[in-house]
């Protein structure tokens, strides 16, 4: 019951009062404020004429706040606000107006009441109707005060006493400003809303107009190398004259090296598929030790062809809790990142096994002869995934630390006793 409340209950109630900002434009929602507070501070003034013997404005009164309600609930309920707000201004003004002459007229409160009418609807109105409530307004002013000036007969007072005339007066004039300030509040609260909405809608365009830069980039440069590479067989089977066993080498070479710049067209597929909504992937138990062997059978032929020997030492099963094309797509980036960067007739050690309550996965290379700078450059790219000085690490590397990530893994990046870097990744065990 404390916290009963409490600010943000209290913000709750307050926005399912006046709509949600999802639903309802700033100025339907300030109409819908308008309505509901302008209902409550009518209702008073209904209950004060009543007491006070001023039957007819309690009549006023009335008719107003049944108005209000009937506006709230068609602009709310109905969601008819344009029709609601400008059927509410022209009854409310013609309710005042008959009050004037039954209210003392000018010497009364109606004035004030019609100026907070105008202020309102002027805060309320689309910016085309400006012009027309205006004009309306004063020459409702004018038209009320011309017919007291030419006829004073037709403007009764209906008070008993100059303290319930002073009272009334005061009474309005408070509940007018009471009414614009409620307005101006809700206005300015709603309008420091929108400002933050828009803000942050910006600044996560701005992110993403960033990540699509530094993924083009990414991309650009990644597939500089490969379509070179196609290219420059390309010429060779055209322009030379190359013997069968030449040709069949440079066909095999070229078809490699075309899988792998499909592979690449993949990773960007799925990152660019998955980016935002990566921990909303399907989840299952996933062997680990399967995975990687099915990733390694990809780039068998691929390693032959450098001459590089592949070792692994699997653990016969490493179930997880995880996704089965993800993990894969680790691997086989973590594969063929190690070929990449694996001289001819090097080595490549996988190996998995349990430690403790995690499955560790390492994928070790023999290098090309600079792993220092290698694995400093890797280790950077890992704890930094967008930085735009590891571009040329590959897109490969920025994906399995994401997916390794979200899945709640971990991954590093180590030298090794070979003379090239060890990637590790770790995973809780189902």
């Amino acid at each position: 019951m404390i916290h009963a409340f409490s600010a943000p209950n209290l913000q709750h109630l307050f926005s399912k009062i006046i709509g949600n900002p999802t639903q309802f434009s700033l100025q339907h929602r300030l109409f819908n404020a308008f309505t509901s507070i302008g209902f409550v501070l009518v209702v008073g003034t209904l209950l004060f004429n009543s007491l006070s013997g001023l039957y007819y404005s309690a009549l006023i009164s009335l008719a107003s706040a049944i108005l209000f309600a009937a506006a709230y609930y068609w602009s709310t309920v109905k969601n008819r606000y344009l029709q609601s707000f400008v059927i509410m201004v022209i009854c409310l003004d013609l309710f005042l107006a008959i009050n004037y002459f039954y209210n003392a007229g000018m010497a009364g409160p109606t004035l004030f009441l019609l100026l907070g009418v105008y202020l309102a609807t002027m805060m309320l109105s689309p910016k085309n109707q400006y012009v027309f409530w205006t004009i309306f307004n004063n020459i409702l002013i004018i038209l009320l005060l011309a017919t007291e000036f030419n006829f004073p007969e037709s403007i009764k007072s209906t008070y008993d006493s100059r303290s319930i005339y002073f009272l009334d007066n005061l009474i309005t004039y408070l509940i007018v400003s009471l009414l614009i300030a409620a307005g101006v509040i809700t206005f300015v609260y709603h309008y420091t809303v929108e400002r933050k909405t828009v803000e942050k809608q910006s600044k996560l365009l701005g992110l993403l107009n960033d990540e699509k830069i530094r993924l083009i980039s990414i991309l650009s440069h990644d597939l500089r190398a490969p379509i070179s590479g196609i290219q420059a067989y390309l010429d060779r089977l055209f322009y030379e004259s190359l013997t069968i066993e030449e040709k069949e080498t440079v066909e095999q070479n070229l078809l490699d090296l075309t899988h792998r710049t499909q592979q690449l067209l993949n990773n960007v597929l799925n990152w660019s598929k998955d980016y935002y909504h990566v921990e909303q992937v399907q989840l299952a138990t996933v062997d680990l030790t399967k995975s990687l062997q099915l990733s390694l059978e990809l780039y068998t032929h691929i390693a032959q062809l450098k001459q590089i020997k592949l070792r692994i030492n699997a653990t016969a099963s490493l179930p997880i809790i995880g996704n089965e094309a993800i993990t894969q797509l680790i691997f086989r980036n973590l594969i063929d990142n190690a070929i990449k960067f694996t001289k001819e007739g090097g080595e490549i050690q996988l190996e998995t096994r349990r430690e403790g309550k995690t499955a560790l996965i390492s994928v070790a290379d023999s290098g090309s002869g600079d792993s220092q700078w290698i694995a400093k450059k890797l280790s950077k790219a890992l704890s930094s995934p967008l930085d735009s000085d590891h571009i040329n690490n590959g897109l490969g590397l920025i994906m399995c630390k994401q997916y390794t990530e979200a899945l709640g893994g971990a991954i590093s990046c180590v030298n090794n006793p070979l003379g090239g870097v060890t990637f590790s990744i770790r995973f809780p065990l189902a």
